[in-house]
């Protein structure tokens, strides 16, 4: 998602995890992204 972000800022998709240890993740990397939005 990172790289695409990056190559196409205004692409949008899904990720889906249920783990703790990734929603974690996703939210320390994706948090910047101002159209991110991290659902646990």
């Amino acid at each position: 998602m990172a790289l695409l972000k990056i190559d196409r800022p205004q692409a949008q998709g899904v990720a889906l995890d249920f783990s703790p240890t990734m929603l974690a993740a996703v939210r320390s990397r994706f948090g910047y992204f101002a159209a991110g939005h991290p659902i646990a």
